[in-house]
């Protein structure tokens, strides 16, 4: 027995796990302020904060089957319509700063809902309109009675409806690996954070919050705010890696940039050691400082390291060399030997001269 024709549960629950999913998405996408719910005034719904942004109303119809969502002839179309035109009238949705969503993981091919989603002029609503009220003498009888209640509404309400229609369909990355991508490049992630194990934590997180809200008997209302906290804590687990450096060999230094580096601070304090531009010592230190100029500007340009951590970390170097300085200072004060001066700097350092 094939299981899969005897129930509708995988069906079913493919469509409940497709609202969490754009929930997601939406909340990616929303402004500070913002929140968006799941099943409360729509299937998925994102609310803006002081109308600085279009409340969204969305509609989704996921399917695993051969059938096609939002048919010419389906309920999913029918009664979507008819909802939307019913709260509009009722005032309980403003539609000067809303958009209506058609959301469906399948390719819909020429049909009603495709033109109502991209209708963009003034003649391709009203287009729409008049094939609108051509579908009364073919639909079935079972959605005879919506269509009938749609067709009530005059062409105003019909054609301010439409053009606030929105159609996201299967090529047009409604679901799956491509919305992934895209809520990815929305937010900026470097290469080298697991994109999918941010991607799941948000959406069980999501998932929990959802079943937690409704078995507590509340709707399923999600602000950006706490979002935000969620993401920034998923996205800590991995700010806190070790970045690697490259190695010495992987940094030739020529004798020009060795040359160009002759007149800087710290070189002339190395002569004051007695050393020549010959000494290994001095060439070492020059390739060093070439070395970790090199490193700095890598690491600063993939993100690893920011402008802060190195003034932190120059900070720490100061304090450091400070109290050297003070402690050595204080034990050989007394002295006025040149020979014992050099060999405190060859010990500790030109920093302390």
């Amino acid at each position: 027995m094939n299981i899969s024709s005897q129930h509708t549960a995988p069906g079913q629950m493919a469509g409940y796990l497709f609202q969490p999913e754009r929930a997601l998405f939406w909340l990616i996408n929303s402004q500070r302020g913002a929140v968006v719910g799941i099943e409360t005034n729509d299937d998925v719904v994102k609310f803006a904060k002081n109308n600085k942004e279009h409340s969204i109303y969305e509609q989704d119809k996921h399917s695993i089957s051969s059938n096609i969502p939002f048919g010419d002839h389906s309920k999913d179309l029918w009664n979507t319509l008819h909802i939307w035109l019913k709260e509009i009238k009722k005032q309980e949705v403003d539609i000067n700063y809303a958009q209506f969503h058609l959301v469906t993981n399948k390719v819909l091919s020429d049909c009603l809902a495709k033109r109502i989603g991209t209708s963009n002029t003034e003649h391709e609503v009203l287009a729409c309109i008049k094939e609108i009220r051509t579908k009364k003498d073919s639909v079935p009888k079972g959605v005879l009675k919506i269509v009938t209640s749609v067709l009530e509404y005059d062409d105003e309400e019909l054609g301010a409806l439409i053009k606030r229609v929105v159609l996201t369909d299967g090529l047009a990355t409604s679901h799956g690996e491509e919305l992934k991508e895209k809520m990815s490049d929305i937010l900026h992630l470097p290469t080298d954070i697991p994109f999918n194990e941010i991607y799941y934590s948000l959406l069980g997180w999501i998932h929990t919050t959802v079943i937690t809200l409704w078995r507590e008997g509340k709707p399923a209302w999600i602000s950006r705010r706490a979002f935000d906290k969620q993401y920034w804590n998923v996205i800590s687990r991995f700010q806190d890696k070790t970045f690697k450096e490259t190695s010495k060999s992987l940094l030739p230094i020529s004798d020009i940039e060795r040359k160009a580096q002759l007149h800087k601070m710290f070189v002339r304090q190395l002569y004051l050691l007695s050393l020549n531009e010959d000494n290994e010592l001095l060439i070492n230190s020059i390739d060093d400082f070439l070395r970790c100029n090199t490193e700095r500007t890598r690491l600063s340009m993939e993100g690893d390291i920011t402008k802060e951590d190195f003034e932190i970390f120059e900070e720490s170097l100061v304090e450091r060399w400070k109290l050297i300085y003070e402690r050595y200072n204080f034990k050989y004060s007394r002295s006025r030997n040149e020979d014992e001066k050099k060999y405190r700097g060859e010990e500790y350092g030109g920093d302390i001269l």
